[in-house]
């Protein structure tokens, strides 16, 4: 089963995601994870740090 989380604010290249409501856990640092936007676009983001249930991730 997928981790499945929620962004939660766009800065620039950084994305905060929570995985609070969804219950699943953190993703490993340097963890690839993949965002599906709406039109169905696939972006690949990294995660690069964690602060409480908020992971910091950078895309590229």
């Amino acid at each position: 089963m997928a981790n499945v989380g929620e962004i939660v604010q766009i800065i620039g290249p950084v994305i905060d995601v929570s995985f609070e409501k969804s219950g699943h856990k953190l993703p490993d640092i340097y963890e690839a994870l993949t965002v599906t936007r709406d039109n169905g676009d696939v972006v690949v983001v990294e995660a690069e740090q964690h602060a409480l249930s908020i992971t910091k991730l950078v895309g590229s």
